[in-house]
């Protein structure tokens, strides 16, 4: 839901294919170790890959939910005419969605 929600609002935006890309990152590598811990015989193992797992997808829910909120509030303030605070929104926004695919 909150990926549909990102696309939605940042495709007002025009930045909807880097916003997949972006939230595909995180989400790629915490597939990568769900499979990893799935496919481990030892506890330790297991646990290990599912704590990376969490940690890819906690890191981007959180910038996702930041990011949708910047987003919101650009739109907000572009339809209020407040071009620089709508703007500055915005970079906040790409900042979130830069820290989702670090």
């Amino acid at each position: 839901m909150k990926l549909l929600t990102l696309l939605l609002l940042s495709a007002a935006l025009g930045a909807g294919p880097a916003v997949q890309a972006a939230d595909e990152e995180h989400l790629d590598e915490a597939m990568k170790h769900v499979k990893e811990a799935a496919a481990a015989d030892d506890g330790p193992s297991i646990a290990k890959h599912a704590e990376l797992a969490r940690s890819h997808a906690q890191t981007a829910d959180e910038h996702l939910d930041a990011a949708i909120k910047s987003l919101g509030s650009a739109i907000e303030q572009g339809k209020l005419g407040q071009g620089d605070r709508a703007k500055k929104a915005a970079d906040e926004a790409r900042m979130h969605l830069k820290a989702v695919n670090d």
